[in-house]
């Protein structure tokens, strides 16, 4: 059962609650079976990271620019998998 659905069904027991067509104890059976099918689904796919994390990015960094010490940031970006923004502040020591 789908939420519009289950809402559906919470506000037609509302009303039928209010006008005494359903006990109070049918009206908490009814409650006690709509409850679970409120829960979210879990995700079907999460993409996985695209790095390994920020510090294994500057070491990367750190090594190109070693390697390479006559390369522009936009190399070292391209090469690295990073942007130059990264690649600028790592340098320049702004970035740990």
């Amino acid at each position: 059962m789908k939420l519009p659905e289950v809402r559906d069904a919470f506000t037609q027991l509302a009303a039928d609650l209010a006008a005494g067509k359903v006990t109070p104890q049918d009206a908490a059976a009814q409650i006690t079976a709509l409850v679970p099918e409120m829960r979210r689904r879990p995700p079907v796919h999460r993409s996985p990271p695209r790095r390994a994390g920020l510090a294994s990015a500057r070491n990367a960094i750190i090594a190109y620019h070693a390697a390479h010490p006559g390369a522009d940031y936009h190399e070292i970006a391209t090469a690295t998998g990073t942007q130059i923004g990264r690649v600028s502040e790592t340098l320049a020591g702004k970035r740990t």
